[in-house]
């Protein structure tokens, strides 16, 4: 996915991000993406840190749907954590190791 296309998904999960707070009535659902402090108008911020926002959000999404532990949708948040957690550490690897 090309870094434009990977902003627009943002902005869309951004959107759906504002309606389920106003939905249940609850502004600190979204607390680890706040912590992040990458949003989709930030274009000067990487593609990883993007892909970490969004990976974030679709997490967490994931989590309010599920309506039981086990369920699959539990099993995708935690199949997104692992991901999140995986390109995270990536971002902080130097890329040439030292000799």
């Amino acid at each position: 996915m090309q870094k434009d296309e990977l902003i627009q998904l943002h902005v869309l999960f951004l959107n759906i991000k504002e309606k389920l707070e106003r939905l249940l009535n609850d502004a600190t659902l979204f607390d680890e993406y706040q912590k992040l402090g990458v949003y989709p108008t930030e274009i000067h911020k990487t593609k990883e840190q993007h892909k970490i926002a969004v990976l974030t959000l679709a997490k967490k999404f994931a989590a309010i749907m599920a309506d039981e532990k086990n369920s699959e949708l539990d099993k995708i948040a935690i199949r997104l954590a692992k991901m999140i957690q995986k390109d995270i550490e990536k971002q902080f690897t130097p890329r040439f190791p030292k000799k």
